[in-house]
């Protein structure tokens, strides 16, 4: 997170600089990840923070993603594929909620 930037900010920010997509709306699902900081991280967060809390948002594309050298593949998967393939609980739970806030949005436009 740069200095200033909002939450928000610094999702697009990222998200541009990692898949050169530039994002239009941002949704917001208030799930927060709080991870303690490794020691072989610290020298990138400096002496202060004992942790770090990831933010979880989302947002519909309809564009291939432009992989900064910190990627080497990404893929496009169905959720019911996306959720076995994902190996760390808290990134179940967060693809389970965006599932159930688009579900929710999906039914509200029928």
């Amino acid at each position: 997170m740069e200095l200033g930037e909002t939450l928000e900010e610094t999702a697009l920010r990222e998200v541009f600089e990692e898949t050169n997509i530039k994002i239009e709306s941002l949704q917001k699902t208030n799930i927060i990840s709080t991870y303690p900081i490794k020691p072989e991280c610290r020298i990138y967060y400096g002496p202060e923070p004992s942790y770090v809390e990831e933010h979880i948002f989302f947002s519909l594309i309809n564009s291939n993603p432009m992989l900064s050298n910190e990627h080497s593949e990404f893929g496009w998967y169905k959720y019911e594929e996306a959720i076995k393939i994902l190996t760390f609980e808290n990134n179940k739970q967060a693809l389970e909620s965006v599932e159930r806030i688009l579900e929710k949005t999906k039914t509200k436009s029928v």
